[in-house]
């Protein structure tokens, strides 16, 4: 559809066609290139009369960059194209009766996609159709003025629907939409009401929507939530009035709320779950709490001490001061966009004045990740920094231009056409990743690309059909404001194939995907999650496909419709067909109690032995019960697989215990299960053992009742756990892939305690089974779980019920404890290796005091305390007395070491290795991590399980003391 240009995307002047002829618009110039645009109806083609164009221009562009337009009786208009460009044209295409689709196309410089909208091209509008229901609260009756966002963005093309618009419940609870496509998969619906809690819901998550909304007999029922509320205070006990407080929601904040004349406030409608709250006003420094599920109906009352001064200073790479540069504190404590410089105006950044200086008086004390951004320079990113009072030097360079030529190695001559692929090299040690959805087209040997991210490193990566691709270095764009690559090819046959049917017909239409170590493939509910980050080709009416040559181990997926199909290039050879396995279906009924729980999520996941070295593919399915209690997957790719209930122990829920229940999905087979009905309910308490006392967090655990009987077959890669079933529950289990794996064969509960110990499992048949308790400490703010602090194994038979409902009381179910370090107790010694293979200990820094903190580059909440580390190592560089240790969990030093290059990680960095092979962690009561311990000149503990501002407070003391 595209066809490369330098001089189509630029200015915008518009004209409408008349029959043949057309009327010029104001302001067309004779160097005006003329884009005509024909819009029809898909079904038939007819022209589209009164169709309105809406145009906008992004970038700098003189005269209007924003206005619209109707189509001629032909369904045809012009667009007139004056230089100079725009960075990106984007036209929305709406008439009466249809759906609204949108039209995007970027500038050629930056991104270089060698792709424009071409002189001519039709633009196919679909006609809409009607979907509706009703909202009602909890008690079945309507909820008038519910408002319902509807938003519809088909992820793929040029030309893509986009529906994005409001409607309103009448009085009866009633709303219709007369906008929507025939195909619903992408559709997002959030429901919102002042006196209810949102309520978000995915056509591609709950296929019974897919039946109801084109019914006009969707049902949905909003929650009115509990309120929680609290006092802000200042240090002398005062209110504050006007203070600013957020919650959070998957990273950002959702509800806003001030305080009073008695700095009281409140958040009415919330979920019952856990929320982060951030209270702010302005000359104070903010404080983030996390609060508990079982908390929120008490108080949440704030202290906000006197605000931390930052003060900022940017520079270009000669050292002069930028004005203008938009600042944000873009991160703290792993949550985005959270704090606000000016709390009374909800401003979200602060700009530098003419000598390039900005000042926050409102702060934290920990360190904040930054990002600094202006026209024309690179946007820096996660700049962690700490409010001193001191001023901080931040500089500011230009984008880097990529330049390269690329040849046939053989002959030294250019090659025709190729694709240029940015390569993202991360800052956690994790693997390169292609950022597929950023490759371009370029010719004759040549290509020019501008690269202005600076949070990651960059490769450049050539692909052209008959070559083998590769990979340049790594680069940074800090480093130099031009880069020049050379790259020589090696030719190498291209990865071919036929898809096939069953019956050995070609498969028109089918999605043929390519998956590598850097190339990540998403699958959700049996189609592709990101399309345009996607290595994919879609096949014609015979069947064939193709890809340039891989040099690493390769995965091809095939979707379509008619069913699915995994294959290696090398098992296309010596026959290249790919034969499509017809989709399982699984249905069935979850159960609570005897009765059905209706609106409650499911996931169904493959079961697989993965390879962090093999391609990277992700494929999970999600479903919502209906009203019923009834669950559909409808395009499940045959293999094994487990479905389960989704239950965690941090999570409000109404189930107690979630049946997990695997099975082999069949090709072309329907599968029906009932979650938690068969069999006996099993109630008991866990307790601590006699005489011992301890504060718990029993509903912080990963609990199972494990039945003793064979599982489904073990995938490739697991004989060796063979009939493991026999021998009952081992903690090997749960510490390696193999195991982790291997347990989704097995038929089993997920367990969740109440706070005070007591469980109820339901649906438990006949046989013996294993309960395993493991309880963890609950981490003040986020961590990653790693070590129980109580730990029971009982066996648990279960005989026939000698009528229904029988309950089984199994009492008291008592457990170890593991050993918990106290305040003053002699810290453990430990040895390890540092990631430049010196050996460390502890005893190495007797009479000093020690930071010690167990982390892992695998565990996000780890990562994001490194700021805040590298703002302490900072502080105290220079104090002889103080030494930071780091002790990583990683199963291999490399991504340490790779990770401490890269973030500058200066303090000492030693690798345990994986936390089921050391017992440190477990000597040291680490249940979850990150987790800091602070140690005496003489080896003794001094505080445990420290972090934010309190790592500081407790560092200082040391000292002084």
């Amino acid at each position: 559809m595209c066809k490369a240009t330098n001089a189509l995307l630029s200015g915008l002047v518009l004209t409408v066609l008349a029959g043949s002829g057309s009327a010029e618009s104001a302001g067309a110039t004779a160097n005006n290139l003329v884009l005509r645009l024909k819009v029809v109806e898909v079904a038939d083609q007819r022209p589209i009369c009164q169709a309105k164009v809406s145009v906008r221009f992004y970038g700098d562009v003189e005269g209007t960059d924003q206005f619209e337009l109707l189509t001629a009786p032909d369904g045809g208009c012009e667009v007139s194209v004056p230089l100079p460009q725009p960075r990106r044209v984007r036209l929305f295409v709406e008439a009466s009766g249809y759906v609204r689709v949108r039209v995007d196309s970027q500038n050629t410089d930056n991104p270089p996609r060698r792709e424009a909208i071409p002189p001519s091209f039709v633009v196919p509008l679909e006609k809409s159709a009607p979907v509706g229901g009703i909202v009602r609260n909890k008690d079945g009756h309507p909820i008038p003025g519910a408002k319902l966002n509807l938003a519809l963005r088909a992820d793929e093309g040029k030309i893509r629907h986009y529906v994005e618009h409001t409607v309103t419940t009448d009085a009866d609870g009633r709303w219709k939409s007369d906008a929507m496509p025939q195909d619903l998969d992408q559709l997002y619906v959030e429901v919102t009401h002042p006196d209810y809690v949102s309520i978000d819901l995915w056509v591609s998550s709950t296929p019974t929507l897919k039946q109801s909304l084109p019914a006009l007999a969707t049902e949905i029922t909003m929650d009115e939530g509990i309120t929680v509320s609290g006092v802000v205070y200042d240090e002398q006990g005062q209110p504050i009035k006007d203070a600013l407080l957020l919650t959070d929601r998957a990273d950002f904040f959702s509800k806003v709320a001030r305080t009073n004349e008695r700095g009281q406030f409140d958040f009415k409608h919330c979920k019952r779950e856990a929320l982060h709250i951030t209270a702010q006003a302005s000359g104070r420094s903010p404080v983030c709490r996390r609060v508990l599920e079982q908390n929120l109906t008490e108080p949440v009352n704030f202290t906000l001490g006197p605000g931390r001064t930052i003060r900022l200073r940017v520079v270009d790479a000669a050292g002069n001061p930028v004005e203008g540069v938009y600042i944000i504190p873009e991160t703290y404590k792993a949550y985005r966009y959270i704090l606000k410089p000016d709390p009374p105006n909800m401003e979200r950044g602060m700009r530098t004045n003419d000598q390039g200086r900005a000042c926050w008086t409102s702060a934290p004390p920990d360190a904040v990740q930054y990002a600094f951004s202006k026209k024309g320079y690179a946007r820096l990113s996660d700049v962690a920094l700490v409010a001193d009072g001191q001023e901080h030097i931040v500089t500011l360079t230009r984008p880097v231009t990529v330049r390269g030529t690329v040849v046939d190695k053989n002959t030294a001559e250019p090659i025709a056409r190729f694709r240029v692929v940015p390569v993202l090299n991360w800052l956690d040690g994790g693997t390169p990743s292609i950022s597929r959805g950023s490759a371009f087209e370029a010719r004759d040997g040549k290509f020019e690309w501008k690269v202005s991210r600076t949070d990651t490193g960059h490769h450049v990566r050539i692909e052209a059909d008959g070559y083998r691709p590769v990979v340049s270095e790594m680069f940074h764009v800090a480093e130099a404001e031009s880069r020049t690559f050379h790259f020589e090819l090696d030719s190498a046959t291209n990865i071919r194939g036929v898809v096939v049917a069953p019956d050995g017909e070609p498969v028109e239409g089918a999605r043929v995907c390519l998956s590598t170590a850097m190339e990540y493939l998403s699958m959700s509910n049996g189609t592709l999650s990101r399309l345009g980050d996607t290595y994919q080709v879609v096949t014609g009416a015979d069947g064939v496909f193709s890809f340039p040559p891989e040099t690493s181990s390769a995965l091809i997926v095939v979707l379509h419709d008619e069913g699915s199909a995994r294959v290696t290039p090398e098992q296309l050879s010596p026959v290249p067909r790919v034969v499509l396995q017809p989709w399982a279906r699984v249905e069935g009924r979850l159960l609570c109690r005897g009765k059905p729980i209706k609106n409650y999520e499911l996931w169904l996941w493959p079961i697989h032995l993965a390879n962090p070295d093999a391609p990277r593919v992700s494929a999970q399915y999600h479903t919502r019960t209906d009203a019923n209690g009834e669950f559909v997957f409808a395009r499940v790719a045959p293999g094994p697989v487990f479905v389960k209930p989704d239950l965690s122990p941090w999570e409000p829920s109404e189930l107690t215990s979630a049946q997990h229940a695997p099975l082999i999905a069949r090709p072309g087979q329907t599968h029906e299960l009932t979650l938690n009905e068969a069999g006996r309910t099993i109630v008991g308490k866990a307790v601590l053992p006699p005489g011992r006392s301890r504060k718990m967090t029993w509903d912080y655990g990963l609990n199972y009742l494990i039945a003793l009987k064979e599982g489904i077959p073990a995938p490739d890669g697991l004989e060796h756990f063979k009939d493991a079933w026999r021998r009952g529950w081992n903690e090997t289990w749960d510490a390696s892939r193999e195991g982790d794996t291997y347990i989704n064969t097995l038929h089993k509960h997920f367990v969740k305690l109440n706070i005070d110990g007591t469980f109820r499992i339901e649906g438990v048949a006949p046989g013996k089974h294993q309960l395993v308790l493991r309880i963890y400490d609950a981490p003040k703010d986020t961590g990653c779980l790693v070590n129980p602090v109580a730990t029971a194994l009982a066996d648990v038979d279960v005989p026939d019920p000698s009528r229904q409902g029988d309950v089984l009381d199994i009492g008291n179910v008592v457990v170890d404890l593991c050993a918990a370090l106290r305040d003053g107790d002699p810290a453990p010694p430990f040895q390890a290796r540092t990631v430049d293979g010196k050996t460390v200990t502890l005893q190495d820094y007797r009479g000093k005091v020690v930071l010690l903190v167990f982390w892992a580059t695998w565990c996000g909440p780890c990562v994001a305390e490194l700021p805040t580390l590298q703002a302490i190592h900072s502080e105290f560089a220079n104090d002889p007395r103080l030494v930071i240790v780091s002790l990583s969990l990683d199963k291999s030093v490399n991504p340490v070491h790779r990770l401490a290059q890269q973030r500058q990680l200066r303090w000492v960095q030693g690798h345990l290795g994986d936390w089921s092979e050391t017992d440190v962690p477990s000597q040291y009561g680490v249940s979850y991590l990150p987790a800091a311990y602070l140690i005496g000149p003489y080896g003794e503990v001094l505080a445990q399980k420290i972090s934010g501002p309190e790592v500081r407070k407790r560092i200082e003391k040391a000292l002084n003391e």
